[in-house]
């Protein structure tokens, strides 16, 4: 049996579980739940109360496009909205689950750990995205609430053989590294408009002098991955790692490393990394 058919016979073998743990979640008009865990190495545990919405999702492959199953360093801790976060092909996707199931994506919300990341997903009726946002706005501590509910109901699931699993590494290769979770073109240019407006250009200049690879460098530098860990995470030795760093320091004219993360941090926190 292949995985994927093994991770959906595992998934029908415990939504009845699933399903009676999220029956709460229909008092905030959320009608599906999603469970995320990827490990750095490419292990992923699925869990959901909606299983035969991923029979289509795997017999259409969508997981070739969707920006949600990808390494960890991928991910940024705390609640998102979907729409931020969709590939343009992904969201036609969806267009098929909107039109069948009535449900969409909405909320997100992802805890990191050392090695691994968990990621919850709260899905809605498509056709009541407002009223579920003014839920988000007003109540994400409950949603945060539930994540800790879950997972101490669904603990002996967690922890089970039968617990559905599959290697991402397998399944979609070296895309499995690639970044896919990013700010849109027209969210990015927002945001260098409003800076350049307010006397900050100069902080655009330094990020427009990094490479694409410079900047995955940066980005897993801020996450305190070591040249090592970076390494294996973008298939690179530490020595070209260490290559594109000494980089950096030259075009953001520092000297040491701790220098680049303080100058990174700054980027970060201004939505430019």
């Amino acid at each position: 049996m292949s995985q994927v058919n093994q991770l959906l016979q595992d998934l029908s073998k415990h939504s009845d579980a699933v399903k009676k743990c999220t029956r709460p979640l229909i008092h905030l008009g959320i009608m599906c739940f999603y469970y995320v865990h990827i490990k750095n190495n490419g292990d992923y545990v699925l869990l959901t109360d909606c299983p035969h919405i991923d029979e289509y999702y795997f017999d259409e492959k969508l997981y070739i496009k969707d920006p949600y199953i990808r390494h960890p360093s991928n991910y940024q801790p705390g609640f998102f909205l979907f729409e931020q976060n969709q590939k343009e092909e992904f969201n036609q996707s969806l267009l098929y689950l909107v039109n069948n199931f009535q449900m969409a994506p909405l909320i997100g919300y992802c805890e990191e750990s050392k090695n691994a990341v968990e990621f919850y997903g709260f899905w809605g009726r498509s056709d009541q995205k407002k009223s579920f946002m003014q839920v988000y706005l007003n109540y994400s501590s409950l949603l945060k609430a539930f994540t800790g509910y879950f997972k101490k109901q669904c603990r002996n699931i967690l922890q089970s053989d039968t617990v559905p699993y599959l290697s991402l590494g397998d399944l979609i290769g070296n895309d499995f590294i690639i970044s896919a979770i990013h700010k849109s073109k027209n969210d990015f240019d927002a945001i260098c408009k409003y800076l350049r407006e307010i006397g900050l250009g100069d902080e655009i200049k330094k990020v427009e002098l990094l490479s694409p690879r410079e900047r995955e460098c940066v980005k897993l530098l801020l996450k305190g991955k070591s040249a090592k860990e970076s390494g294996r995470i973008l298939d690179l030795s530490f020595r070209t790692i260490e290559h594109y760093i000494d980089n950096v320091k030259i075009k953001f004219n520092c000297q040491y490393k701790n220098e680049i993360f303080s100058a990174a941090e700054r980027l970060n926190e201004l939505g430019l990394l």
